[in-house]
């Protein structure tokens, strides 16, 4: 990932592990990203409120539209909305 750039803030997450999710995530996409804070929130979680010190995921303000509808897609497959599409329907087994 090229340093340059305009890169904006896409989400804050409190959660160390959630944020390891959501960059994996990412990860599989064509999305340029940047993730901040991500050695500090661990150890810090145990000193400061979560929020206070959040895992920061920015991206090229160019991709942020696409980018929005990802974390969208991500968060429905957490609650368990979605299937993941490399996951046959539960019918077809």
């Amino acid at each position: 990932m090229a340093p340059d750039g305009n890169f904006v803030e896409l989400v804050r997450i409190g959660d160390p592990i959630e944020a390891d999710l959501l960059t994996a995530f990412l990860g599989n996409s064509e999305i340029e990203f940047i993730v901040q804070n991500r050695v500090g929130t661990g150890m810090m979680n145990q000193l400061m409120p979560r929020a206070q010190n959040a895992v920061i995921f920015r991206v090229r303000e160019e991709h942020l539209d696409r980018a929005r509808e990802l974390l969208e897609e991500y968060r429905k497959m957490q609650a368990g909305e979605i299937i993941p599409s490399s996951m046959p329907p539960e019918d077809e087994e």
